[in-house]
């Protein structure tokens, strides 16, 4: 990719650019991941930092407990400081790279008679992370009194991921040992209880399938599931449904929760820009603690954001500003802590209800694909939404708030991809296919987007330079034309050299050289299929008048002796093939026998 600055020079000069190098494994200095508001990442669903450690302390205690014998070998080393650090790096390794490390055992002695992988989950990120672990104390005492190993390599697990995913990156890898069982010599997948591996029915069927295809054993070590026993077919999807219809009731439980508290006038979701949660405070000032032992907080006015979310109004209803305009102000100052505001944010921040003293929920809801994991977001119709008025959060007036969303709503109408009449004929989405290089802006790193996507003039910007995300300052557009020449050019310059054009044009004419010395191949099968081909017209019509005669003799009435001899030797004297084919085909004009 190609990285552009305004500082940097003209638009044609171009830079080499190159991702920093990522590391392998977490350093166990790093803060572990926030798991609250995260995106969907390589590290989606891996157990923080300190739940690994002590992951691999439990499994290195109690494997050296249940195998006395593998004690201080490679397969279950001391559990000191650094090997469980090393251990925990492992894991990290592996899940980020989606890659399932095969178990060599070396100078181990062999005391196992099977070697098994299992599976570890938790579902929310308010359960307790010691669950992991619990998990695995369950499946390696399982595993020990069928005389089973679990090595490190083959412990997989995934935190705080719904069970009716089946993507869990984990879960993907646990798979992967499966489906490659003669690779990595595992003859048993071993689980907490069938919850822990899927919570949706359709989905533990082909596990289920695939186990039964490979020839590995699914025991759960809690629950009693085993597929050897013969009435496993029959337990797997009554447990696999049992198992999806809790999350459905649980759900469904939730939602009933969820929107009572809302009717109560609970705070249920991020009160948003312009607001702060606060500490709820009793008549004498004591805090107010809830039955989860948490203290109580409630929504209120943040000052300094309500200010700019005022300014920003007014900027669109009076001064005739973009929402644009707005966001680079907000990114300016850092409006809520942020800055990634942009147009589309903007309009969303001043299409909420709250800031005119009404709260509304549910006006949309997510669904989500349990193969890929990705999420969709669909509106519901209003008659759904519930309100609740909150006069004590307005910050608009509805004659501002109003008039910024009539500008708004102008400025979509008149420029959004939504307008009636367009003067261009494609999106500019719809065009990077057609884009040979595509630049990265010098300035914040971000891949720059066509400004101008039709015609000669396309050119790209910087999105974050147009909204001023991350102070980005690079607010030029750069020519698409004038990227391609320079990057084609220096190309050529640097590689068609007269010296490379020498070297490809010997390096031809020697290939043409060997190819020429090579035999030619026989062509006497070749003609003999071209003389077969052209003959075979020919015999056809050789065929078909045949036929003819044989029908035309039997229309003409009974033959003599002589001519009913020949008549019925005739056929008797043709190819059997031939005969097969006459009889198969007919005349289409009656039966006839032969003899």
């Amino acid at each position: 990719m190609l990285r552009f600055n305004d500082d940097a020079g003209p638009a044609g000069s171009v830079s080499s650019y190159s991702p920093a190098p990522q590391s392998s494994g977490a350093s166990s200095s790093a803060p572990p991941p926030s798991r609250r508001g995260r995106v969907r990442s390589a590290d989606f669903g891996m157990p923080e930092r300190q739940g690994l450690l002590d992951l691999a302390r439990t499994y290195l205690e109690v494997q050296a407990r249940l195998w006395p014998d593998l004690a201080g070998t490679a397969a279950v080393p001391a559990a000191d400081p650094a090997t469980i650090a090393a251990m925990a790096d492992d894991f990290e390794r592996r899940f980020r790279q989606l890659q399932a490390d095969v178990f060599r055992p070396g100078d181990t002695p062999i005391a196992w008679i099977a070697l098994a992988v299992a599976y570890l989950r938790f579902s929310d990120e308010n359960s307790n992370p010691r669950s992991l672990d619990q998990q695995l104390l369950n499946v390696l005492n399982r595993a020990r009194r069928d005389g089973v190993f679990v090595p490190w390599h083959y412990v997989l697990a995934d935190a705080a991921v719904s069970g009716t995913l089946a993507c869990r990156t984990g879960y993907t890898l646990a798979k992967t040992i499966v489906e490659r069982r003669e690779e990595f010599g595992v003859t048993w997948f071993l689980i907490d209880d069938l919850s822990r591996l899927s919570r949706n029915t359709i989905e533990s069927l082909r596990h289920g399938e695939l186990a039964e295809a490979t020839g590995v054993r699914v025991v759960g070590a809690s629950d009693g599931y085993d597929s050897a026993n013969p009435q496993s077919s029959l337990l797997l999807p009554v447990l696999g449904s049992m198992n999806e219809a809790f999350i459905t009731q649980l759900r469904s439980k939730v939602k009933r929760g969820m929107d009572d508290a809302f009717r109560r006038g609970d705070n249920i979701q991020p009160p948003g820009v312009g607001y702060r949660l606060v500490d709820l405070k009793d008549a004498h000032g004591n805090l107010v603690i809830t039955h989860k032992n948490t203290i109580e907080k409630v929504v209120e006015i943040d000052p300094e954001a309500a200010d700019w979310t005022r300014r920003g109004a007014e900027m669109i209803a009076y001064d005739g500003k973009s929402a644009v305009d707005v966001a680079r102000l907000f990114n300016e100052h850092k409006v809520g802590g942020k800055q990634t505001w942009s147009d589309s944010r903007v309009r969303q921040h001043y299409g909420r209800e709250k800031l005119i003293g009404k709260d509304v929920f549910r006006k949309t809801k997510q669904v989500t694909d349990r193969q890929t994991g990705k999420k969709k977001v669909i509106h519901q119709p209003m008659s759904e939404w519930i309100w609740r008025d909150v006069p004590h959060l307005r910050i608009l007036s509805d004659e501002l708030a109003e008039a910024v969303k009539r500008k708004l709503g102008l400025g979509a109408e008149s420029f959004g991809r939504k307008a009636k009449e367009r003067r261009k004929t494609a999106h500019r989405v719809d065009l990077y296919p057609k884009v040979l290089i595509r630049p990265v802006c010098g300035c914040c790193g971000n891949p720059m987007i066509l400004g101008r996507s039709v015609g000669k003039y396309q050119s790209f910007f910087c999105f974050n330079a147009n909204n001023g995300i991350h102070g980005c300052t690079n607010r030029g557009y750069k020519s698409a034309r004038i990227i391609d020449e320079a990057v084609l050019g220096t190309v050529m310059a640097t590689l068609f050299t007269d010296g490379f054009l020498a070297d490809l044009t010997a390096d031809v004419n020697k290939r043409l050289a060997w190819i020429a010395r090579q035999p030619i191949p026989s062509t006497k099968k070749l003609e003999q299929e071209i003389v077969e081909a052209a003959d075979r017209p020919a015999r056809q019509a050789r065929r078909h008048a045949s036929r003819r005669r044989t029908c035309q003799g039997g229309r003409d009435g009974p033959a003599t002796g002589g001519q009913a001899g020949a008549a019925q030797g005739a056929p008797a004297c043709r190819p059997a093939a031939e005969r097969e084919e006459r009889q198969g085909e007919g005349c289409g004009r009656g039966a006839h026998a032969t003899t």
